[in-house]
């Protein structure tokens, strides 16, 4: 039998919506669960230790979290290549299940030894001291001891989910989460055993979820046998391959984790640390809902994936993606809406302090679950699909990367209001690299004949597109177009709204910049190459502000030096992805309008004359340029030697502005605007 009678007759008679609501629904009800049981454990530790129990349970976050990622590696990855193999008829499949019992009960063993000779010195290794080491190391110690559990309930609800039957693991999360939530009320209160009360409740909250799990193994749909065979590293290595998204998405969490608590120990002290506490704990509850939305849908992509159905396998992508904007747009209102009531539930103690860092850090942080909740439903789809390589690069790009730089940069900007922005920073930009994976996906499944011609009219002939494919591609489009002006908005917000009061003293403007220097200048080189790949965006309000705070030389190698690098990417990422690529970001019409790169003729003069006056397409030019064959290093020297005199007029006019000679500012605007007439007839007139 490769797949339970009644499951697989559910799975093939319901449409792809219904099985989508079905499983989704129930996998966000579990995962809601969990988090309500965190948050729980935050709740009690705040009213029975104040403050500095929420900065020691915060401070052993990362150790729960390289648990639950060895625990998601082996026990999602092999789960999802069990279904894979099922869908394919394979009966290698039955092997899996075991072995990831038995390799997560070995892996336990050193964290349990940790557990018994090492909590203390594990909760000052994590930034603890004084008072929180001495609240932390009882929990530190149970959680570490009961890490078996921890780990096989991984391997068990996700089993269960794959085996057809999401109800199960449904119900076995919410029961463990009630059991935790009522574990701690009666162990810390009534008998009085406080932070120990909490972590024994935690720690046998698995046990609860495993033991309902065990029920599907009577059901005569189930499929899943725990045979005894030695532990196969083979099996292992092929099954953590899909599973590694899922560790790194575990793991990430730590990581960042640990990373912000040494950034903000350093800017606010342990009371910083209780305020992240509360932001990362209530993001707890966004997160599980796209948990939710990522794990209810791995089956049923897995599932179509192995049987080759891949219009049924996109459609359950389109539908979590949607599903995730439309619970990240529902977050973002309630924690704008009410940010101060959601940190006084936290603040029992009425800290001012911690609530004066926490309201604006809701407000903040919770923006980047606009591009976070789509990141960790794109890592599941190509982990689902067997694109192991993807779904890595998302998750690393996301959990580590990504965040650990704007972490470390934008706090020296703008103190506890960088440490906030670094999250939404981080997931836009890993949001883009997704999107263009997906591109490059489609590019390869519908390739009807390898490279059939040039992708411009005249030359070589375009591969075929359907109108669903084109609106497919414009949407994407769209999307990151709005991201981006998202991204520059946010960053415009927090980093103009302190200079306002400075706009009239030039002086006293370039000193606040100076004191805020690598990253402000970072900032807004980002943003100008964002400005770039955007392209609705006009470049010369940036230009006149570069000179306006950064002088006129200084100013202009800074604009030159960002708009050259955001050319050059548009330019290869156009040499990669070919047509499809610009089509994301411009109509076939807008195409269509420069001819003159649509002959075969040398038109570097005129490529280089474009890019020398204002008012002429330069983005839009830069992203079809990558479809000829001009040289590399002939097109920086373009961008950045043909660009950089009208950026220098800018700047100049930048700073007579904030030098208040305002007869050079006018006189300058002057020259630009003939300068942008003159352009604008050079561009029709080749356009004719």
């Amino acid at each position: 039998m490769v797949m339970g009678v009644q499951a697989y007759r559910q799975l093939h008679q319901d449409s792809v919506s219904r099985q989508f609501a079905r499983y989704v629904l129930q996998s966000i009800a579990g995962m809601i669960g969990i988090s309500a049981y965190v948050l729980a454990d935050t709740y009690f530790i705040s009213v029975a230790e104040g403050a500095d129990g929420i900065a020691a349970l915060n401070l052993v976050l990362p150790v729960y979290s390289v648990i639950y990622a060895i625990g998601a590696m082996i026990g999602v990855g092999s789960a999802t290549k069990f279904a894979i193999l099922r869908a394919q008829g394979s009966r290698a499949a039955a092997l899996y299940f075991s072995n990831a019992i038995y390799w997560l009960c070995l892996l336990s063993l050193p964290f349990m030894a940790s557990g018994v000779f090492l909590p203390g010195q594990i909760m000052t290794a994590l930034g603890g001291t004084g008072r929180i080491v001495t609240v932390g190391v009882p929990y530190t110690r149970i959680f570490l001891l009961f890490t078996p559990l921890f780990m096989c309930n991984y391997a068990f609800t996700a089993f269960v989910r794959n085996d057809g039957d999401p109800r199960v693991p449904m119900v076995a999360t919410i029961a463990s989460s009630l059991f935790n939530i009522a574990g701690d009320w009666f162990l810390m209160f009534p008998l009085r055993l406080g932070i120990t009360g909490a972590a024994l409740a935690t720690a046998l909250s698995p046990l609860v979820s495993i033991l309902i799990c065990l029920v599907h193994f009577r059901k005569p749909s189930n499929t899943l046998r725990l045979v005894r065979t030695k532990p196969f590293l083979a099996i292992l290595r092929d099954s953590s391959r899909l599973g590694v998204s899922a560790l790194v998405g575990e793991l990430a969490g730590g990581i960042t984790t640990l990373v912000f608590n040494f950034v903000i120990l350093r800017l606010a002290g342990s009371v910083g640390i209780a305020a992240y506490a509360v932001v990362a704990n209530t993001a707890i509850v966004a997160v599980s809902v796209f948990n939710g939305i990522a794990e209810g849908s791995q089956p049923l992509i897995s599932e179509y994936h192995g049987q080759g159905e891949r219009h049924s396998e996109h459609r359950v992508l389109r539908l979590a993606l949607l599903s995730s904007l439309a619970a990240a747009a529902c977050i973002l209102l309630i924690t704008n809406l009410v940010p101060e009531e959601i940190v006084a539930v936290f603040n029992r103690e009425e800290n001012r302090q911690m609530a004066a860092l926490a309201v604006p850090g809701v407000r903040i942080y919770f923006i980047g679950y606009l591009f976070a909740g789509c990141n960790i439903v794109m890592a599941a789809y190509f982990a689902a699909s067997n694109r192991a390589g993807r779904a890595f690069l998302v998750s690393i790009l996301r959990g580590v990367v990504m965040t650990v730089i704007f972490a470390l940069t934008l706090p020296a900007a703008f103190g506890m209001n960088g440490v906030w922005l670094a999250f939404p920073a981080a997931e836009l930009v890993t949001m883009l690299v997704a999107i263009l994976c997906l591109v490059s996906q489609q590019q390869g499944s519908n390739k009807t004949a390898s490279h059939a011609g040039d992708p411009l009219p005249g030359g070589r002939a375009q591969h075929p597109r359907t109108d669903h494919s084109l609106g497919r591609k414009r949407l994407l489009g769209i999307c990151i177009m709005v991201c981006a002006i998202a991204l520059i908005t946010l960053l415009c917000w927090i980093l103009v709204r302190p200079m306002l009061s400075l706009v009239h003293q030039p002086e006293a403007l370039r000193g606040y910049v100076a004191e805020r220097e690598l990253p402000g200048v970072l900032l807004f080189m980002a943003a100008l190459v964002l400005q770039v790949f955007a392209a609705v965006i006009p470049g010369g309000p940036f230009e006149i502000a570069a000179g306006y705070a950064f002088g006129v030389i200084r100013g202009s190698i800074i604009c030159d030096i960002a708009m050259t690098f955001g050319s050059v990417m548009v330019f290869l990422l156009s040499r990669k992805f070919g047509m499809r690529f610009v089509e994301l970001f411009f109509s076939k019409k807008q195409i269509e309008s420069v001819k003159f790169l649509h002959t075969n003729e040398k038109e570097d003069n005129i490529i280089f004359l474009l890019f020398l006056v204002p008012g002429t397409p330069k983005d839009l030019i830069s992203y079809l340029v990558g479809l000829t064959d001009l040289p590399l290093a002939r097109w920086i020297f373009i961008v950045s030697v043909g660009r950089f005199p009208s950026i220098l007029l800018s700047a100049l006019s930048g700073q007579a502005l904030g030098a208040a000679k305002y007869e050079i500012f006018l006189l300058a605007l002057l020259v630009i605007g003939a300068l942008y007439l003159v352009g604008m007839l050079i561009y029709r007139k080749r356009n004719r």
